[in-house]
């Protein structure tokens, strides 16, 4: 008796729809807490990070995950060192176009989730904080994080993520 979810899926606490569901959440640790006394297995569904033109799960990254999983409301907290202004996470909350309708404003999610990640980058690098984890987790992971960081480079030279329609061949052929 399994259940199956993609994390889209995940409910969100009052006051807390960013317009996308987490595990990484409270309301999605309630939900595995919840299953974990019902279901004998959870599975989730693909987490890769998906293209701005296409929101298929299975269309996204293998080993890098998707950053929309990411629980905005955390990155708020003392625990991240308030990376994220309680003031952006309580605009992506308010102007979300679907708040509390159980679906996803895709282009919204894409560019409000952009913007609240721009803005935790910029924090993390002025601050003096988990500089040690970040640089081991670059180095343990860098056998998938290189070849990540460089499509993202391409896809901002090339001013799409959708590899397929790129106008530099060299770029759409590098390994």
């Amino acid at each position: 008796f399994a259940l199956i979810i993609h994390g889209s899926s995940v409910p969100s606490k009052n006051g807390e729809d960013v317009g996308f569901g987490s595990f990484n959440s409270d309301a999605g640790h309630a939900l595995i807490d919840y299953a974990s006394g019902i279901f004998n297995a959870l599975q989730l569904g693909p987490a890769g990070k998906t293209k701005s033109s296409d929101s298929s799960p299975y269309c996204g990254t293998i080993f890098s995950g998707n950053p929309w999983f990411i629980d905005l409301k955390k990155l708020t907290t003392k625990e991240w060192h308030g990376i994220l202004s309680e003031e952006t996470f309580d605009r992506v909350v308010r102007e979300n176009p679907r708040q509390n309708s159980g679906r996803t404003s895709y282009s919204y999610v894409h560019k409000a989730h952009s913007d609240a990640m721009k803005e935790s980058w910029n924090n993390f690098k002025d601050g003096k904080f988990l500089k040690k984890e970040f640089e081991a987790f670059k180095k343990e992971n860098s056998a998938w994080l290189d070849n990540d960081a460089l499509y993202e480079a391409l896809s901002i030279e090339n001013g799409n993520d959708y590899w397929y329609i790129w106008g530099n061949e060299t770029d759409k052929n590098l390994p």
